[in-house]
């Protein structure tokens, strides 16, 4: 688990928040990740 805002990971990347969350909600939807707030859950990579 990475404990970790959207925020964080756009100042890291050099990028918006919005970007950020619309890129991890799609993983979330494709069962890639779990998020909880200020958390991000790797599920495992088959």
């Amino acid at each position: 688990m990475l404990s970790i805002t959207h925020q964080e990971i756009a100042n890291d990347l050099n990028t918006s928040r919005e970007v950020v969350s619309r890129l991890l909600k799609k993983m979330e939807q494709d069962k890639k990740i779990g998020l909880l707030r200020n958390s991000i859950q790797w599920h495992s990579l088959k």
